[in-house]
């Protein structure tokens, strides 16, 4: 098989070729003789096989787009406002006596 496009590449043109053309041959043709040059076949030698093959081929998708529970991490986290910054806030919106504890986090009930 490689052979044969290997001669094909070298072949002459016919005798008839003068008093003939073909548009196709215009478009392309800076890349002519690098193709002529280059034989036609696969990435292996057998053309049978007709692509590399390699532990990556058998990856899935279902095994790209998930991983082990372990190293999953969640989507979407929780808001987190810097308490600097919300001391600040609070010193300023909260200047009512007896106010500014209402911000305070309990001490029961509440889980980080």
């Amino acid at each position: 098989h490689q052979k044969t496009a290997t001669e094909k590449t070298i072949e002459l043109a016919p005798a008839t070729a003068k008093t003939w053309s073909k548009t196709s041959d215009d478009f392309g043709a800076e890349h002519k003789e690098a193709m002529r040059a280059s034989a036609m076949g696969t990435e292996t030698s057998n053309w049978l096989k007709y692509q590399k093959t390699g532990p990556e081929m058998y990856n899935t998708t279902h095994g790209d787009a998930y991983c082990h529970p372990e190293k999953q991490t969640p989507p979407f986290k929780a808001p987190y406002i810097p308490e600097e910054t919300l001391k600040e806030y609070r010193e300023t919106w909260t200047s009512a006596a007896g106010d500014a504890a209402r911000f305070e986090k309990p001490k029961t009930g509440y889980q980080p």
